[in-house]
């Protein structure tokens, strides 16, 4: 249970960062760029606990990878990026490969 936690806190600062990323590209602004490096830095300090914790890397990665798809197209649309059909077909698909190798 712990290592689903600190995968959830994990996603969640991979959320924030792929925030401030797409906000990087749209104004590249040194400040914006310390934030991104700053919560990539605590995706890992709750990463490797998470992996320590669970201690099966292809389970607790996919999860974290099936997590990271999904909210960047979230963060993707947000931001009023469009997503065509074959893109959205490769997203099935990788959510499918993800099951698949876990």
């Amino acid at each position: 249970m712990k290592a689903y936690l600190l995968v959830a806190i994990s996603l969640v600062f991979f959320t924030i960062s792929e925030t401030f990323s797409k906000l990087w590209a749209n104004d590249p602004r040194w400040w914006l760029a310390a934030l991104v490096v700053f919560f990539y830095s605590l995706i890992a300090l709750t990463w490797l606990p998470a992996l320590r914790a669970h201690n099966n890397i292809s389970t607790i990665g996919t999860i974290w990878n099936m997590g990271a798809v999904l909210l960047t197209v979230l963060i993707g649309a947000a931001f009023h990026e469009e997503v065509s059909t074959r893109q959205w077909i490769g997203i099935a698909l990788a959510f499918v490969a993800c099951i698949l190798v876990s």
